[in-house]
């Protein structure tokens, strides 16, 4: 369970690509980097099963998923 608001939570991964480390975000944050890499751990998982759930169930040829994967 996480105790931080939701939206605090994303803004804070959210940085993770512009600062380029879980320290950087850590000291601009001020979350502990331990904190972040929790919050890290449980977005990981859940990413993982939203797509598994989602793309369990779809029956694609070999070409849309080509083409899928060439729009993005």
């Amino acid at each position: 369970m996480i105790n931080t608001p939701d939206e605090e939570v994303l803004r804070t991964i959210a940085m993770l690509p512009e600062k380029g480390s879980i320290r950087g975000v850590a000291r601009a944050t001020g979350h502990g980097k331990d904190t972040i890499c929790r919050w890290l751990e449980i977005a990981g998982t859940h990413a993982e099963e939203f797509t598994i759930y989602f793309l369990k169930n779809l029956t694609l040829t070999r070409v849309e998923v080509d083409e899928s994967i060439y729009l993005r």
